[in-house]
């Protein structure tokens, strides 16, 4: 189960990493998301 874990993981991080260099921000875009749920 750890190996399979462990593979999924390693998965998102390299799909986190080209969308990164496509120029998407996931930092900012997680941020409007609370926002926009979570109003203030």
């Amino acid at each position: 189960m750890e190996a399979v874990l462990g593979a999924v993981r390693h998965q998102q991080g390299r799909l986190l990493g080209r969308l990164e260099a496509l120029g998407v921000d996931l930092r900012a875009e997680a941020t409007l998301r609370t926002f926009v749920r979570f109003p203030v």
